[in-house]
């Protein structure tokens, strides 16, 4: 980049879409604390129940209220 501010249709927005595509993306998710507002969250990891791992024992419901097998 040259000069202190890229021009318009060079800057990265969420307005124009332009954060989407590539190699743009690239740089919007290793810098996405300069698009939108971020914050770190401390602590350490949450060891959850046995149950809430057995993905077979949830049942799924189509978009068209099917129940899937």
């Amino acid at each position: 980049m040259r000069g202190f501010r890229p021009s318009p249709d060079r800057t990265i927005t969420f307005q124009n879409g332009s954060f989407r595509s590539f190699p743009e993306l690239r740089w919007v998710l290793s810098d996405i604390g300069q698009l939108v507002p971020t914050v770190n969250v401390r602590g350490g990891a949450l060891v959850l129940p046995w149950e809430w791992y057995d993905i077979g024992a949830s049942i799924s419901t189509m978009m068209d209220g099917r129940v899937a097998p």
